[in-house]
This record gives C-alpha cells, structure tokens and sequence, in this order.
C-alpha cells in the first residue's frame, strides 16, 4: 500500500480524538515532539538514542499528548505529521477544538463538521470516479 493511500485511510486525527484535552497544550506538545522528532532524523537532537529509547523518551516528556491523543502522538514521533498538509490538518482540528473548549461549537457540531470535511476530500472524489466508471461501462 502506497503512503497516499494510507494517508487516505488514516486521516491524522477526528476531533474527537481529543475529548477533554486543553487544545493549547495539546498544540504545545505537538509542536515540541515534531521539533523533536525532526531534530532526532536528522542528527541535531537525541542522537545517541535507538528509535525505541527515543519514542520511550517522547512518551514521557510529551505525556500529556500522548495520553489526550496516543494516535496523534504515535504519527508525530513516527514523523507522519511533519508535512505541511499534515500541519494543515491538525491547525485546523485544533482550532475547533479551541472553539469546542470556548464553548462556540459543541463536540457533536464539530465532529459533524470534520466529518463532512473528511467525506467531501476522501469519500466524494472515489465516489465521483465510480460513477464516471459506471457511466463509461454503459
């Protein structure tokens, strides 16, 4: 399976992944752990550590993010999120949950918006192919 198709299966986060987290801290330890994980690809930080010892490292020093969101945690010290579609993606679930936490927009609104989201970028489009394949088997 390529990495696209992956991407596509595993979208990097729901907003529900989060419930109950501070979504500022959560963007606070998001960012230090991808610095980190960056910094450790490419020799510039924790470079004596195996990939093991370094993720056992991570897991404690980013423990809050790793407990709000262990699936978010595992794409960024996997280096999954340090894309910058992926950036793109996580800034804007993280703004609904500030909003969700600010109490502008409720969990279910929000889910219901990513949702939408999510099925008009990954679902609509396979969709469309289909019925273009069907049409064109006629």
């Amino acid at each position: 399976m390529s990495h696209q198709q992956q991407q596509h299966q595993n979208p990097v986060a729901s907003a529900s992944d989060y419930q109950g987290a501070d979504p500022d801290i959560i963007e606070i330890q998001l960012d230090g752990l991808i610095r980190n994980q960056q910094d450790w690809m490419h020799g510039r930080g924790h470079k004596d550590l195996t990939k093991d010892e370094f993720i056992t490292a991570m897991t404690h020093k980013y423990a809050i993010l790793n407990k709000a969101s262990q699936r978010l945690f595992n794409k960024a010290v996997n280096g999954e999120l340090a894309t910058p579609q992926a950036r793109q993606q996580i800034n804007h679930i993280l703004g609904m949950l500030k909003q969700v936490a600010a109490g502008k927009l409720s969990q279910k609104d929000a889910d219901i918006i990513y949702g939408k989201q999510q099925a008009a970028k990954y679902v609509d489009p396979l969709v469309a192919k289909l019925n273009k394949n069907s049409a064109n088997d006629k």
